[in-house]
């Protein structure tokens, strides 16, 4: 995924599964085949290569591991998400390896030309026996200068200019959304009643931009309710859409994101919508075990909801799961769903016609 600047850095680890051959049977959608032999799954904390790189998209970094990333004492299920930054992903590699879902972003801004590669991310990756979920990325309309030196007009203008844009985004978003589902029912998905396509995982939203990121804290903290607002009106559109109403949406980002813009209040349920975090440890461990204290602070405001339950479904563990894809320079996002099939099974969702 683009835009993930600075994520955050620990320390972690390798023990192998034996797997059996690259040639077994395959196993059901979105359900684990065991891992062929030459991308056994790990086991974090351990010690792994790690890697830094802006030849692929500028901010990418992780550990380099030979196959996904279990977590010890943990339950997960293993997969990857993809835009036009990984052409080269191997879905049926994903699959062989162990990986039972795919994240494909189907737009990023207001320009259809942001993401070109959604339809062939997201057909290959159902083809190859993997559940996907789609989402978007959010940009945002810069101000013209800092913004605390704005005038009032100024800042409303932006405002607006920026809830104009989120509202733009979210149509063209349930326009390609509702379009791969359509092609899944013209290749043979088989679907009950009014149910658009198979099945899928949370809409997501990637608020991953720092907005004013060179400016002064007051100017983060001013535009960081243009960010809040914009986030609301990307929702507000998606469910008033009828196929999609009344879905279970979340949002990716990075805990220091999450806090600086203190993006849990927006007053669009945010405190409590599903996360999928960004959080890449030199150890390849869950972001729960994060060692850095003001880390773990903005992780712990970030994943834990009012009641106290841990809403962090998904982690984002490193850019370079180059194992499942054509390229070995190109990376490839792993993640981790943190739960078992039937917790996995329960997340999923179905548009109408």
């Amino acid at each position: 995924m683009r835009h993930l600047a600075a994520i955050l850095v620990a320390t972690i680890a390798l023990a192998g599964a034996m797997p059996e051959p690259a040639h077994a049977q395959a196993a059901p959608v979105g359900q684990a085949a065991a891992p062929a032999s030459d991308c056994p799954i790990q086991t974090a904390p351990g010690r792994f290569p790690y890697r830094r790189s802006s030849a692929v998209s500028p901010g990418n970094d992780g550990i380099t591991p030979p196959g996904f990333v279990a977590v010890q004492g943990m339950q997960v299920l293993h997969g990857v998400d993809a835009s036009k930054w990984q052409r080269s992903a191997d879905f049926n590699r994903v699959k062989a390896c162990g990986g039972s879902f795919a994240y494909i972003r189907l737009t990023a801004g207001r320009r259809p030309d942001l993401e070109i590669e959604y339809r062939s991310h997201w057909s290959a990756a159902r083809a190859a026996g993997l559940v996907t979920g789609p989402y978007h990325a959010l940009t945002l309309v810069d101000p013209p200068a800092a913004w605390t030196s704005l005038s009032p007009a100024q800042k409303a203008a932006n405002l607006a200019a920026n809830l104009a844009s989120a509202e733009e985004q979210a149509k063209l978003f349930t326009e390609r959304l509702r379009e791969v589902l359509l092609l899944e029912q013209r290749s043979a998905t088989t679907t009950a009643g009014n149910a658009l396509g198979a099945r899928y995982m949370p809409i997501m939203l990637a608020a991953a931009l720092r907005p004013q990121a060179k400016e002064s804290r007051a100017d983060r903290t001013g535009v960081a309710e243009v960010y809040r607002q914009s986030i609301c009106r990307w929702y507000q559109t998606v469910n008033a859409d009828p196929a999609f109403a009344g879905q279970a949406m979340g949002f990716f980002s990075t805990a220091f994101i999450y806090q600086d813009y203190a993006l849990g209040t927006a007053p669009c349920d945010m405190a409590n919508r599903p996360a999928w975090i960004g959080h890449h440890l030199l150890n390849g461990d869950s972001e729960q075990r994060e060692p850095d204290p003001n880390s773990a602070a903005a992780i712990r405001a970030m994943c834990l909801k009012p009641d106290g339950s841990n809403r962090c479904l998904f982690q984002q563990y490193t850019a370079f799961g180059n194992f499942a894809s054509y390229s070995e320079t190109e990376g490839l996002d792993l993640n981790r769903f943190y739960g078992d099939q039937p917790a996995f099974d329960r997340l999923l969702q179905l548009g109408r016609r």
